[in-house]
């Protein structure tokens, strides 16, 4: 897989600094954004068993790639799964942060865990844990932690918060 362009590119120095969180090259300085974007792709492909790289150079553009050697579905191994199950929340809730996991949306994770964090104290360790999955940008353990987590429905099997009766 690679994405190339034709825009203003960055000096070899910036290479490998640009897949460090909040890390930017020196030319994109006046650029809108974060400096995130590249570090979770970077994440995401390493926990897939690949490398992202770059090939790029000042006014020439950049050129991302990466590949992966995946296994067939049957082949691919089980989750990861903790052995305790996560608090109980809201299905709507859980959905949420299954989307916010899947989009790589950190910033939102860690607002949604803040919302979270103040409902009991196994909410609060569940909050730690998944911000601190967050600052390691561990994709995988995220994803862990939203599949723990005990999703709570009405006597209608509808969830708890939000859902609409016909």
């Amino acid at each position: 897989m690679a994405v190339e362009d034709t825009g203003v590119g960055m000096c070899q120095s910036d290479h490998e600094r640009v897949f460090l969180p909040f890390e930017r090259a020196e030319q994109s300085e006046s650029q809108e954004g974060h400096g995130l974007g590249l570090a979770i792709a970077s994440q995401m492909v390493k926990s897939m068993g690949g490398e992202l790289q770059v090939e790029s150079a000042v006014q020439l553009g950049s050129r991302f790639y990466f590949s992966l050697c995946l296994a067939h579905a049957e082949e691919v191994p089980a989750p990861l799964a903790f052995t305790a199950a996560g608090p109980e929340l809201p299905a709507e809730r859980v959905r949420q942060l299954h989307a916010l996991i899947a989009g790589g949306q950190v910033t939102e994770i860690e607002d949604w865990s803040g919302r979270i964090a103040g409902l009991s104290p196994a909410h609060a360790r569940f909050a730690r844990l998944l911000n601190e999955a967050v600052h390691e940008l561990d994709f995988a353990a995220l994803q862990a932690l939203a599949a723990s987590l005990v999703a709570v429905l009405d006597a209608d099997g509808l969830a708890a918060a939000g859902a609409s009766r016909p």
